[in-house]
């Protein structure tokens, strides 16, 4: 997908056939699976699936051929010496035309393996980019919450706490500044929750690394 595309409702004539739209993307999704790089495109032309127009539809047509074309490309999954867990997040505030919703997107690491990744459109309409950035490392610290509950389960111990990445200041600042915090309550009561049960999972593994140095 180029990088200046911008797709919205009826930004061309309506698309013919929405049934032939429709079942492409119904394949499309199982694709993601083994090709994450496509996830943001499949996601944004998805969004248009009950009235597709004809430009979407120029869009949809360049998956197949981009993935015809990129057959060497492939999800690697490999040995890594480190178990350590880190996630990059972005987003792209307010990019809807429609409704001016933001897209959030990560991708988490397992050492060197890419294991676990999203892109989609977020809930709310973020007022600042530094909300809309806020809201996906909310989302990222749940993902990263629920994958180290599955790694203890299945007695892997994570040697560190996880790294979370994220390139906007304000964000970052807000995150670990406590006095930020009363001054955007609405992102607090929708984003600290996940926060708190970060939090909580960090100081768990200093403390437990405290104790074996003893």
């Amino acid at each position: 997908m180029a990088v200046n595309s911008k797709l919205h409702i009826g930004d061309s004539p309506l698309f013919h056939d929405a049934t032939l739209y429709q079942k492409i993307f119904g394949a499309l999704q199982y694709v993601t699976l083994t090709h994450p790089h496509i996830a943001f495109v499949v996601n944004k032309a998805c969004q248009f699936m009950h009235n597709p127009t004809v430009n979407q539809w120029v869009v949809v047509k360049h998956i197949p051929r981009y993935l015809k074309h990129t057959q060497h490309f492939h999800l690697q999954v490999s040995c890594s010496s480190t178990l350590l867990l880190q996630v990059f997040t972005d987003s792209h505030w307010a990019g809807s035309l429609d409704d001016r919703k933001s897209t959030s997107g990560y991708a988490i690491f397992l050492g060197a393996a890419f294991i676990s990744w999203s892109s989609k459109k977020q809930c709310t309409v973020a007022r600042s980019s530094t909300e809309s950035e806020y809201k996906t490392l909310a989302d990222a610290a749940a993902e990263l919450t629920w994958i180290q509950s599955i790694l203890n389960e299945l007695g892997v111990r994570v040697p560190k706490a996880p790294i979370l990445g994220c390139d906007n200041i304000g964000a970052a600042y807000l995150s670990i500044n406590p006095i930020f915090h009363a001054r955007t309550k609405h992102i607090e009561l929708d984003f600290h929750i996940y926060y708190i049960g970060y939090i909580y999972i960090y100081i768990l593994h200093w403390i437990t690394d405290k104790y074996r140095e003893k």
